[in-house]
C-alpha cells in the first residue's frame, strides 16, 4: 500500500484554536484520539490512555519514504506559534518499514512539545539518517531541557519533568507516554537525551528498507 499522507488535516491542526494552548493542546488530543481509534475505543483523555495501558498496540508497517513523511512534520511545525525556524537534516533517499500514520503523529507530537518548552524564535530541528539497518530520527531543540532525573519519568502517564513545571503548558501529559506507545509497537524504543548547548534530542529508530 503506498504511503499517504493528509496535507489538510495537518494545516487544520496547525490553524485550529487563536492561541498557543489552543494549537498545541489540539495536538495532544489528536495523539489520544488515535490511540484510542486505534484499539477501537469510544474514548478519549484519560480514558483513551487507560485503554491503551498494556494493550498490544496494532501497527501496520508498510515501506516507507522517510523524507517525504518528515517534510510533512516540517510544514505542519513551521505553521505553529512561536515563529520557530525548523531545519532538517535528512539523507536521501531514506526507506523504513513503519505505520505512516502512527510515525506522523510521534513526530507531530515531539515537534509540539518543542515549540511548547522552547522561546519563541529558537531553532527545532528534524534529523534523519541510515545507521546500518536502521534509520534514525532525531527531533532537537533548544528549549528547557530535561533534568536527568526525569528521562525516563515523562515517558509515564500524566507525568512532566520537573523544569518543565515552571513553565504552564496545555495538555493532560499523556502525549510522550503515547508516542512511545506507538514507537515501541514498532519493535524500537523512543529516548530522550541533553543537547550540548542546550535543550533535548528526541530519538527512535525504524527499521530500514
Amino acid at each position: 500500500m503506498p504511503f499517504v499522507t493528509d496535507p489538510a488535516a495537518t494545516r487544520e491542526d496547525a490553524r485550529v484554536g487563536g492561541d498557543t494552548a489552543e494549537r498545541t493542546g489540539n495536538e495532544q488530543v489528536r495523539l489520544t484520539s488515535l490511540a484510542a481509534a486505534a484499539l477501537g475505543a469510544r474514548t478519549c483523555g484519560d480514558d483513551a490512555a487507560a485503554s491503551v495501558d498494556g494493550a498490544a498496540f496494532p501497527v501496520r508497517p508498510q515501506p516507507v519514504d522517510v523524507g517525504g513523511l518528515l517534510q510533512d512534520v516540517v510544514d505542519f511545525a513551521r505553521a505553529l506559534p512561536g515563529e520557530h525556524p525548523v531545519e532538517a537534516a535528512i539523507d536521501p533517499v531514506l526507506k523504513a518499514l513503519a505505520d505512516p500514520e502512527r510515525i506522523a503523529q510521534v513526530v507531530r507530537n515531539l515537534v509540539t512539545n518543542a515549540t511548547k518548552y522552547s522561546d519563541p524564535g529558537t531553532p527545532i530541528t528534524l534529523n534523519a539518517r541510515r545507521e546500518a539497518d536502521v534509520v534514525e530520527v532525531e527531533v532537537c531543540d533548544r528549549g528547557i531541557g530535561i533534568h536527568p532525573d526525569d528521562s525516563e519519568r515523562i515517558f509515564e502517564k500524566y507525568v512532566r519533568g520537573r523544569d518543565q513545571l515552571t513553565r504552564p503548558a496545555a495538555g493532560a501529559g499523556l502525549g510522550l507516554y503515547l508516542a512511545r506507545r506507538m514507537v515501541r509497537a514498532h519493535g524500537s524504543d523512543l529516548t530522550v537525551q541533553p543537547r550540548q548547548g542546550g535543550g533535548s534530542i528526541f530519538r527512535f529508530t525504524l527499521d530500514a528498507t
